[in-house]
């Protein structure tokens, strides 16, 4: 019976489990949590049956083969177009590729001109290989900023780790190789073997350094332009910089997992807690408290846990939306969500914290699922197979990257 990769809602640490498993129970944290699996075919999360009383939720890690498959399928009618697109800017003779990140946006200013551009990978599907590129974004139009050599097929490269500071960035394989690349030109820079699987990667002493934890619970500190390793102190619950899922916490939040004065919140089963460093509140991702497991976020104060709002995370017809807590980005003032209704339209909403008041809510283009999530230059950034960016304050689309030429 074949294994697959579910990653622990506690530590974020990735676990195999026996395809049959219903709970897994964390190697590292300790934390058991029932399993929720994803589609054979474009890899949705599954509806779940009733949650046991106690457990998270670790969710089934996308795996990516999907994406190839469809792409090997001409009769879909979304990857007809796809390849349609493709080859009219250039798709014959190594052509078009397609921004295609499935973990969390990175992003950092590249050319400085004071907007935070989006890195990601991208996949060029009509090569030989399939392979797959590092691939810089404008934050201001959606331009090519630069993109790298081929860093290998998508299936190899896919489940990789980008990690990005202000000044530096790298791509972090599963099995411990980390590659640097000049921010500015995308060219490799150096190439270094960890004795470990990476696990958690965080913010160094300065833009320059990243500490990262090893599988085998070692700490070390990489200098982002030499790659060169140091053994670093242990930093637990520190903010991660890479790493995780869509709603994994940005550089500047965290995930509460003792937060126990909101577990019995008056409106909703609150399943995370997010806390953003510097505010004076919690924000609570959750479901309804009975009935249907309607997604819902709520903000609670930290000093005595006491809900300041709550509310269903659908602008219209609750019922109807994929169950389950939401995922989503917090800023200081901001929360972006993301969550899937009706004919698997995909969908993100965005909430002010200080009064609860919904900003905008609209469906996602394409007919992927969105599997990256920032709040950057006043705009709410979308990934899967295309970015897209949002004005923050409106929802009106600004950009798109979805299929580009090959400069």
């Amino acid at each position: 019976m074949r294994a697959v990769s579910v990653k622990c809602p506690n530590c974020g640490a990735l676990l195999n489990v026996s395809e049959a498993a219903t709970t897994v129970a964390c190697e590292y944290c300790h934390t058991t949590s029932q399993i929720r699996r994803r589609t054979m075919f474009l890899e949705r999360q599954e509806q779940m049956p009733a949650r046991s009383a106690g457990l998270s939720v670790a969710v089934q890690r996308h795996t990516g083969r999907w994406f190839m498959t469809l792409a090997l399928v001409p009769m879909l009618l979304g990857v007809a177009v796809v390849g349609a697109i493709a080859y009219r800017r250039g798709a014959f003779g190594g052509g078009g590729r397609i921004w295609h990140q499935l973990g969390p946006i990175q992003a950092m200013d590249v050319n400085g001109d004071g907007f935070v551009d989006p890195i990601g990978f991208a996949m060029h599907p009509f090569a030989s290989d399939e392979n797959t590129t590092l691939l810089a974004v404008s934050g201001k139009d959606g331009s090519v900023l630069w993109e790298s050599k081929s860093l290998g097929a998508f299936s190899e490269v896919a489940s990789s780790n980008i990690v990005a500071t202000k000044t530096a960035l790298f791509v972090a394989r599963d099995a411990g190789r980390l590659r640097g690349f000049d921010s500015k030109t995308g060219n490799a820079t150096w190439s270094t073997q960890l004795a470990e699987k990476p696990k958690t990667f965080c913010a160094g002493e300065d833009s320059g350094h990243v500490v990262i934890e090893t599988a085998d619970g070692a700490w070390i500190t990489l200098d982002m332009a030499t790659g060169t390793t140091s053994p670093a102190i242990p930093t637990q619950g520190c903010p991660r910089i890479a790493g995780g899922t869509i709603g994994s916490p940005s550089r500047q939040s965290k995930t509460i997992s003792n937060f126990d004065e909101i577990e019995s919140a008056a409106t909703m089963n609150v399943e995370e807690v997010v806390h953003h460093i510097g505010s004076d509140v919690a924000i609570g991702f959750g479901v309804r408290l009975q009935g249907t497991r309607v997604p819902m976020v709520g903000v609670y104060r930290l000093a005595d846990g006491a809900e300041v709002w709550s509310a269903e995370v659908p602008a219209s017809d609750p019922l109807s939306a994929d169950t389950g807590a939401p995922t989503g980005k917090v800023t200081k003032d901001h929360i972006a969500l993301v969550y899937e209704q009706g004919d698997d339209a995909r969908r993100i909403t965005v909430f002010r914290i200080a009064d609860g008041q919904r900003l905008w809510d609209r469906e996602v283009p394409g007919h992927w699922g969105v599997t990256g999530l920032a709040i950057v230059n006043n705009s709410v950034l979308a990934s899967s197979a295309g970015l897209y960016s949002f004005d923050l304050d409106t929802g009106a689309l600004q950009f798109s990257a979805a299929v580009t030429p090959n400069r």
